[in-house]
């Protein structure tokens, strides 16, 4: 993104550059709304909000809920069987933005039910229950073990459970790469 709005040659600043980028990615879902992948899209709930495209995040907000199955899991015209990995950046995503801590804490409905407990490593041999442990398995049908899946779920949950101190962190983080490009520009 910092190459593009460097190489841009506009007289817009980086912020407004970056709404633009925004705007163009959230045409491009609804261009794509009914075979959009929730999970394609997922960080495009924080970005519309962060660029105060209420409008945008609130529409973009009610199709994730529409989508979200009573079990936490999204429904997804590509796959047949959603995986942890896609429900945790989901959630992740959703996490970032407070209206949205709903969609993230229901996400969490099967999220839960993916991770390896002391009840649910009866088929890992005993040697390897202390790697298994806590982890998430891929799906309903896949056992393997996968670490990104693992990644989207913590960072979601230290978002929910945080929120306050993430929300003035991004909001510092936002304020300085505005600021970085504008010198650079």
């Amino acid at each position: 993104l910092k190459q593009r709005i460097l190489s841009h040659g506009s007289s817009k600043t980086a912020a407004e550059q970056c709404v633009t980028d925004v705007r163009a990615l959230y045409q491009r879902w609804e261009e794509e709304l009914d075979t959009a992948n929730p999970v394609t899209y997922a960080d495009l709930i924080w970005l519309l909000h962060y660029s105060n495209l209420t409008a945008e995040a609130d529409k973009y907000a009610g199709w994730l809920r529409k989508l979200q199955r009573p079990n936490g899991t999204f429904k997804n015209v590509q796959y047949d069987i959603s995986y942890t990995r896609g429900v945790g950046k989901i959630a992740e995503a959703t996490a970032a933005v407070e209206a949205t801590h709903d969609i993230a804490q229901k996400a969490f409905l099967f999220i839960r039910q993916m991770q390896y407990n002391d009840a649910t490593l009866y088929h890992i041999p005993n040697a390897l229950h202390h790697k298994f442990r806590h982890g998430f398995r891929h799906d309903v049908w896949n056992r393997d073990l996968w670490l990104d899946g693992s990644a989207h779920v913590l960072l979601a949950e230290l978002r929910l459970l945080h929120f306050s101190s993430y929300k003035a962190h991004l909001q510092r983080c936002l304020s300085k790469y505005s600021a970085a490009l504008k010198e650079l520009g």
